[in-house]
């Protein structure tokens, strides 16, 4: 039996699109909450004119949603290739029924925040897609991403989202 690894989605993995096209065979996909961290507009890349959604440590009473993407191990390459020049961090998270996962997640390294730019149109349309995906996971997954997600000091829903 080929091993496998699960993949935890918190930002552009929300999208089944992206994962879908990566002509790997996706086992399963679970809503999942992983402690310790919030997500944070702190990366820019440079070649997109945007700063990208991150991860990073906080509280470890502070709990992020996201989804945990089972894929055959061999297969992890291709996410690896898809975040690439991400960290690759191993991490437990939980499922919706409280069964501890193990798994993986891409982070950012970064050294300093960047600011998200509300004028830049770019900036504004990845946002929406974001929120349109958290969405699709329903309306409590929804809410924690909206509170658990950080422009600045402030997090979405204290910005209005």
């Amino acid at each position: 039996m080929e091993k496998t690894i699960k993949v935890f989605g918190y930002g552009n993995l929300l999208n089944s699109e992206i994962y879908n096209n990566l002509n790997c065979e996706i086992l399963s996909v679970t809503p999942c909450k992983l402690y310790g961290f919030l997500r944070v507009f702190n990366f820019y890349n440079s070649d997109k004119d945007l700063t990208l959604l991150n991860i990073d440590k906080s509280d470890s009473d502070k709990c992020v949603w996201g989804i945990a993407i089972e894929i055959y191990q061999k297969d992890l390459d291709k996410f690896v290739n898809l975040e690439c020049g991400d960290e690759l961090v191993m991490a437990d998270f939980d499922d919706v029924s409280g069964n501890r996962l193990r798994g993986v997640f891409f982070r950012a390294e970064h050294f300093e925040a960047d600011d998200f730019n509300f004028e830049n149109n770019f900036q504004k349309i990845y946002l929406e897609k974001l929120l349109h995906w958290a969405k699709l996971y329903g309306v409590d997954f929804f809410e924690n991403f909206k509170k658990t997600t950080f422009i600045g000091n402030k997090t979405l829903f204290e910005l209005g989202y």
